[in-house]
C-alpha cells in the first residue's frame, strides 16, 4: 500500500533542506505546512530558546478512531551531523546518495519521510488506531538536546518508536550505552623551546604520558573510550602550557561506566601530578542506557508487524545512542527502528530504495499488530 513514488519524492525534498543541529527552521517550517496541508496541527515548544538553536522540537498528533487500542509515539529528528547545503544528491534504481561532497542526510530524513508517508497512508486507508503522535526533535547529534528538553507529559502514548537506526529493517534497539562525556585540561609551564626548554613542562607531552596509560578503543564487549578531540599550544618555539583533551567513555552497564570514568581519571590526575603538572579532569553523563532484551511486548509487537510485510524481526545491540535513550530515561516504553542506512555521518551515506519502502510498510504495520493486539487485551508495561 505504500506509495513508492511519495515516499522517494518526500525523501528527496526533505534530504535538499539543509538542517544541521541547532538550525532546523526551515525544515521545521516545511513540516509545519506540510502537515497543515493536510488538516493537522503542528505544536513547537521552547527547546530551541533553551539550547540556543532556532527551532523547537514540533509535535503532531492524529487523533484516536478506536479507544480500545494503544497509542503510539513515532520520533525522528530534524538535524543532521554536518551541513547539507549545496549537495548533489543521485538516485538510482537501487541507491538514493549525494555524489560524494556532502553527507546525504538520509540520517535522519529517511525517518521524517516515512512518517509523512505514515500519515499519507492512515488517512487514504482509513486504519483504525488509538492515536498517532509525531514528534520531530532537533539536536539530537549534538548530545540529543532536543529529547531532554521534551515534556514527555505531554504525550498520550506510553510506546515510542525512534525511526533511527542503521540496522537492517526489521531489527529493533533492546539495548544502547550510558554516556559519560569527558573534558581534561592539562596545564604545564611555558619556556622558550630552542633556549631554555628544561625550565618548561610541556603540558602536551605529559597529557600525552598519562593518556598512554588509559585503554582507549573497544575496553571489553560492553564498553568503549575514546579521546576524539586535542587543542593546545601556540607556536613551534613554546613549550606549550596548556592542551585540552575531550572524549568519551560509553557503556552497556551503567555502574560499570561510572567506575571506568572515575578510575581513568585516579590514574591520568597521578601521572600529571608526578610530572609536577596541572589538571583539571571532568566528566558528566549525557545519557543513561536502556535494556529492553527482556520485554516480551516490544518483541510480541515487532514480531507481528515484521511478519505482516514478510521479514524477519531481530532484537540488537547498538553502542550508538538515540533519542531512545532519553526516552526510556523518562519512562516512554520506546525502542529504535533499523531503517537500514550505511555509513551515516560520512559522505559515502546512502540508503537502498528497497529498504526505504520496507521501513514505510513496517511502520503501517505496527499499527496494524497494535490493533490486533489491543483487541487481547494487551498491556504495555515498561
Amino acid at each position: 500500500m505504500i506509495n513508492e513514488k511519495r515516499l522517494i519524492n518526500n525523501f528527496l525534498k526533505l534530504a535538499s533542506i539543509n538542517s544541521p543541529s541547532k538550525n532546523e527552521r526551515e525544515l521545521a517550517d516545511y513540516l509545519i505546512n506540510y502537515l497543515a496541508a493536510l488538516r493537522l496541527k503542528v505544536e513547537e515548544d521552547n527547546t530551541g530558546s533553551q539550547i540556543g538553536g532556532n527551532c523547537g522540537n514540533l509535535y503532531c498528533k492524529l487523533p484516536g478512531t478506536n479507544k480500545r487500542i494503544s497509542p503510539v509515539a513515532y520520533f525522528a529528528h530534524m538535524d543532521t551531523i554536518k551541513e547539507t547545503a549545496n549537495s548533489t544528491i543521485l538516485i538510482s534504481n537501487e541507491w538514493i546518495q549525494t555524489d560524494g561532497t556532502t553527507i546525504l542526510g538520509a540520517d535522519d530524513k529517511a525517518g521524517i519521510a516515512i512518517m509523512l508517508e505514515l500519515v499519507h497512508q492512515i488517512l487514504e486507508q482509513k486504519l483504525e488506531h488509538g492515536g498517532i503522535e509525531l514528534i520531530f526533535t532537533v539536536a539530537e547529534e549534538t548530545g540529543l538536546e532536543g529529547a531532554k528538553n521534551l515534556n514527555i507529559k505531554n504525550l498520550e502514548a506510553k510506546l515510542g518508536f525512534v525511526l533511527d537506526s542503521g540496522d537492517q529493517v526489521g531489527s529493533y534497539v533492546v539495548q544502547a550505552p550510558t554516556e559519560y562525556d569527558i573534558n581534561i585540561k592539562v596545564h604545564g609551564k611555558p619556556a622558550h623551546a630552542g633556549v631554555e626548554p628544561e625550565k618548561g613542562i610541556n603540558a602536551i607531552y605529559i597529557a600525552a604520558k598519562a593518556l598512554s596509560l588509559l585503554p582507549m578503543g573497544r575496553i571489553d564487549k560492553n564498553t568503549s573510550f575514546n579521546i576524539g578531540k586535542v587543542s593546545g599550544g601556540e607556536t613551534t618555539n613554546i613549550v606549550p602550557d596548556f592542551v585540552q583533551l575531550e572524549g568519551e567513555l560509553r557503556s552497556l552497564e551503567e555502574k560499570k561506566a561510572e567506575i571506568f570514568v572515575k578510575d581513568y581519571k585516579k590514574i591520568f590526575t597521578a601521572v600529571i601530578n608526578q610530572l609536577e603538572g596541572q589538571v583539571e579532569f571532568n566528566f558528566w553523563k549525557s545519557y543513561s542506557s536502556f535494556d529492553l532484551l527482556h520485554n516480551k511486548e516490544i518483541e510480541k509487537i515487532i514480531t507481528l508487524a515484521s511478519k505482516k510485510i514478510g521479514i524477519e524481526a531481530k532484537a540488537v545491540t547498538r553502542g550508538g545512542a538515540s533519542d531512545a535513550n532519553i526516552l526510556n530515561q523518562k519512562n516512554l516504553l520506546t525502542t529504535n527502528l533499523g531503517l537500514g542506512m550505511q555509513e551515516e555521518h560520512t559522505n559515502n551515506e546512502k540508503i537502498a530504495i528497497t529498504d526505504l519502502v520496507k521501513s514505510a510498510s513496517l511502520i503501517y504495520a505496527i499499527i496494524e499488530a497494535l490493533s490486533e493486539l489491543s483487541y487481547n487485551n494487551f498491556n504495555l508495561v515498561n
